[in-house]
């Protein structure tokens, strides 16, 4: 008998992995209550033997439990089931979501027994709890049964309670309409932020106003939903943050985080969510010099809650990030900790390893920031960047090699760059300027002269002319400036962050 594909049987033995130590004494207390088979719990003895493998081995299993092969696909593909829905029982408590559907399916099941009063009071709990949770996409569903159930409870079929139900309908309908295209608006302009660092052409510019310009957004947010509430500021921040304005971008999301911090119950559900928001009010605080208790704030960043293990190491990532670039935004040398730490569980994440590769960089680790970028370039997110992000990583890609005196390499790298700005030498300016000092610097005697009018040509582009984020923008400023001679006079200051006013 063929055996069970591969795929499947390591889905089942990666799901088991993944499952905490609670997670795996609730699975064994669910599936002791499940039937029996021979008077021994098949499914248990499948599941600690496949826990206690390190590599998934089929062979064993079918010597070890003494199973033939289809009796072993069968019970894999039935235990597989089984520990999803020992998770779903346990996380039922835990989430409203999973409330909701069980109040709603109880509801419908009580109907179909013809036990309206009792379905009726199961519909009341539903529509508390989704009202309490502002779950507003389960009230429809609601509302449906209240309807449903109307002719079938004596003591609300009165004339009031169908005007009541009517008033429910409109009040919810326009609370769902407000979010669901304030959601749909943040995912629209979330794809744009992610297309462009910056929105400076007048089309992207022209593209993103007409983003803006909906009713909606016209609107004060105070009579909104939470979750409305959160799209209409996570929308006013990008936005800000496009047409590099930080300061308007860090109020919108000093709003944001103030906002989480009073619906303490929705945060700990959507704790990704949050420490994202609370990630980019911390690095635009930091670039725009705001005074806040910083070190407070870490803290608070790392005790933010993580479902799982590559959650906890992008959390560690992003909060290395923001140290980092506090140190070296305050000048304080030596910030060396927590990187090391993460080489190890780096993986093929792309926000881990671009962060990495930017800290060990702005650490003059020119060796380990290109290790790190290696995997950056090769990771599939990589292809779907904008130019102007593809176009930095392939200049720090250059700086890289210059510092490791890879100049074999670097002649290559130079046509590499070149045929990629190429396609886009419309839009390329910047890039295409940073390129040729790049050019001249490898083949200058004496460096010090190109630097120096490398630094003041950057100086003379406007903050919405540079396609990049203000700490890379700061990182090639600080670059150059670490090249030049100290006896070279610097007097040219300050930075290119502080001159912007970002």
């Amino acid at each position: 008998m063929k055996s069970i594909s591969l795929p499947i049987s390591e889905g089942l033995f990666v799901l088991i992995k993944s499952l905490k130590k609670s997670e795996k004494r609730n699975f064994k207390l669910f599936i002791n209550k499940q039937t029996k088979m021979d008077g021994i719990n098949t499914y248990l003895r499948l599941f600690n033997a496949i826990d206690k493998q390190d590599n998934y081995n089929e062979e064993l299993l079918i010597k070890k439990l003494k199973f033939s092969q289809r009796k072993l696909a069968y019970t894999k593909h039935l235990l597989y089931e089984l520990v999803l829905k020992s998770l779903r029982h346990l996380h039922d408590e835990r989430n409203p979501d999973f409330k909701l559907r069980t109040l709603l399916a109880n509801t419908e099941i009580l109907y179909q027994k013809a036990l309206y009063r009792q379905s009726y009071k199961m519909l009341l709990k539903a529509k508390k709890l989704a009202l309490e949770t502002e779950n507003y996409s389960y009230l429809p569903d609601v509302l449906r049964w209240s309807a449903q159930l109307f002719f079938h409870s004596l003591e609300n079929s009165t004339p009031q309670h169908a005007l009541g139900l009517i008033e429910d309908h409109k009040r919810i309908t326009a609370k769902l309409n407000q979010e669901l295209i304030l959601k749909g608006i943040r995912e629209t302009i979330f794809c744009f932020q992610c297309k462009h660092y910056v929105a400076n052409t007048s089309e992207e510019q022209a593209n993103l106003e007409l983003l803006m310009n909906h009713p909606l957004l016209k609107l004060k947010p105070d009579n909104f939903s939470f979750q409305a509430k959160l799209a209409y500021l996570e929308i006013n921040g990008m936005y800000f943050q496009l047409i590099n304005h930080p300061k308007k971008a860090f109020q919108c999301y000093e709003k944001l985080v103030l906002l989480w911090d009073q619906n303490p119950k929705f945060r700990q559900l959507k704790s990704e969510r949050h420490r994202q928001h609370l990630f980019v009010f911390l690095k635009l605080g930091l670039i725009n010099r705001n005074h806040l208790n910083y070190l407070s704030w870490f803290t608070k960043f790392d005790q933010t809650p993580v479902v799982n293990a590559q959650e906890d190491t992008e959390k560690q990532a992003l909060s290395l990030c923001l140290k980092k670039l506090y140190y070296f935004l305050n000048n304080v040398n030596g910030y060396k900790e927590g990187a090391e730490t993460l080489r190890q569980s780096a993986g093929s994440s792309f926000t881990l390893n671009y962060h990495l590769s930017l800290i060990y960089f702005s650490q003059n680790k020119p060796s380990k920031a290109l290790l790190h970028l290696n995997k950056v370039f090769y990771h599939p997110v990589t292809k779907t960047l904008s130019y102007k992000q593809q176009g930095f990583i392939k200049i720090l890609e250059l700086l890289l090699h210059y510092d490791l005196g890879n100049l074999n390499s670097i002649d290559h790298l130079h046509k590499s760059v070149y045929r990629f700005i190429h396609k886009y030498r419309k839009e390329a300016g910047f890039e295409r300027m940073v390129i040729k000092y790049l050019k001249k610097l490898y083949n200058a005697n004496n460096p010090s002269p190109v630097l120096l009018a490398f630094e003041q040509e950057l100086r003379a582009f406007s903050k919405n002319l540079i396609p990049w984020q203000a700490f890379e923008q700061e990182l090639l400023f600080t670059w150059i400036k670490s090249k030049i001679p100290k006896d070279v006079d610097q007097e040219r200051k300050p930075t290119m962050l502080r001159k912007s006013g970002s």
